[in-house]
Formats: C-alpha cells, structure tokens, sequence
C-alpha cells in the first residue's frame, strides 16, 4: 500500500470518519468486509470501491475493525496484505477522512494494548504507520499517530524487527526530505519530526535503535547553517526527551557517538 503524501490533498467527497471506535459489525457488514477482501486477494481496487459504494456511511466502522484485525495479534500473511490494499485504496480515494479513523483506531489498539504489554504489530503497518506520521500536514492525524507511536514504545515486549522497519522507513523519509539544502517550512516540520522519532526510539529502545545513517541525517541537520532555527529545534530534542527518559536508557552506541569529538563541536 501506498500511503497519501503529505502533498495529497483531500476530495470534496470525503465521508466523516470521525468517532469510529466499535469493532463489533452486523452481519451485512461482515459480508460487505469479506467482499472487500476477495476483492483485495485479486487487487481489484475498483471492486473495492464499488463494494464500499454500497454503504459509505459504515466506512468508519468498517476502518476501525481493519485495523483492529492487524493489531494485535498476528494475521496470515495473504489476509494481511488484503487489508493493506483495501486501507490503500480508501486512503487514496478519500486521503484526509480515512487517515483521521485509521490514526484514531491506532492509537485506540495501542492504549488498549497496553494492559498486556504485548503487541504484534505488521513491519508494513509500521512502514505506511511511520512515513503517514511524518508527512501529513493534518496536525490531529500527526497528534494521533504520535501519541500511538509513544504508547508502541513503552510495550516492553516488542519484536525487534518491527521497531527495525519502522526505522527504515523513517531514515528513508529523512534522507529524501534532506537532499535539499535550503527545506521550506513543510520539510523542517517533518525533518524535526524524523530526528525527534530517531531520538525516542534511542530512549526506549536502545542500541537496538541506533543506525548510522540516521546518526548522519541527525548531524547534517546540526550542519545546516543556512537555516538556525531548525538547528535550534534539533538541539533541543536530546534534553526534551532527557526529561522524560534517563540517559542511562541510551545503549554504549549512542553515548558513545553523542560524544565523538564532531558531535561535541558541532553542539557547542
């Protein structure tokens, strides 16, 4: 699936998708979803849409039991990448709409979660889940997937491999807002959003969390003397995060690149 860009601007057909927080559908429903299904298993996305044309007005509920269908509990893999294709045609028919409910099921899933302290959450989830959060210029759709992303971190029992594609997905993100060396507001926004993602992820997840090209990206945006305030936004980020988090937190990587002589004189 291919997540809408920040870009990407909404129709004037968007349906409300507002306040979907049931998963618990009638039984038209659960047929509707399995229509949707099979028509996903055949990457039909216009059979998709004529199945959702039926009833736009369940489209909030039926977003929500998707999404709670990925998380948490693992899914065969054929079934999962159906629902992937059918949130990515509602993303691209209806972008603002469907990212708004698919925010709020999240974070909804992770609160929920969190009386277990257990998550099995998709790599390709986390992937569209990481670059949306970064992009979107919807500051309630970023709010909500943020706050979805803090609770992600403070699950102990995390398979690392998710936490590995959603760092990949963010460096990716980064580098290419980065290949300019003049950003406009849109991109210091998400290139302060990446660093600060970076920076969490060192915090709760350790060395784990620690990669060399986002050490880089971190550091080149230290770099860019053209544009003082997004150096100042960077800086600010370790004793931000430092408020909430000890250093002891932060894997013999991290502290050990935090105090390599370049980092230290590009700080001062």
């Amino acid at each position: 699936m291919s997540p809408t860009s920040a870009s990407e601007t909404s129709t004037d057909g968007d349906v409300a998708m507002a306040g979907a927080s049931s998963t618990a559908l009638t039984s038209e429903q659960e047929d509707l979803v399995k229509d949707l299904l099979e028509a996903a298993t055949q990457q039909d996305a216009s059979k998709v849409l004529e199945a959702s044309s039926r009833h736009p007005d369940w489209l909030p509920a039926l977003l929500t039991h998707l999404i709670h269908r990925l998380i948490p509990s693992p899914i065969d893999s054929s079934q999962e990448q159906a629902i992937l294709f059918v949130l990515g045609v509602w993303i691209r028919q209806q972008p603002t709409a469907a990212w708004k409910t698919i925010a709020e099921a999240v974070q909804a899933r992770m609160q929920s979660t969190r009386i277990s302290n257990h998550v099995v959450i998709s790599p390709q989830l986390l992937q569209v889940w990481m670059k949306q959060m970064m992009e979107t210029q919807d500051v309630a759709v970023h709010s909500t997937l943020w706050e979805a992303f803090l609770t992600f971190l403070t699950l102990s029992n995390v398979d690392p491999r998710p936490v590995q594609s959603a760092l990949q997905e963010l460096v990716q993100v980064w580098k290419n807002l980065l290949q300019q060396d003049v950003l406009n507001q849109t991109q210091s926004i998400s290139a302060v959003r990446c660093a600060m993602a970076w920076v969490e992820l060192l915090f709760a997840k350790g060395d784990v969390a620690f990669e060399e090209e986002a050490s880089q990206l971190f550091l080149k945006m230290l770099q860019l003397v053209q544009d003082p305030l997004l150096q100042l936004s960077v800086l600010d980020l370790f004793p931000q995060v430092v408020e909430k988090h000890s250093l002891e937190n932060l894997g013999p990587k991290t502290q050990q690149w935090l105090t390599t002589s370049t980092m230290i004189s590009t700080t001062l």
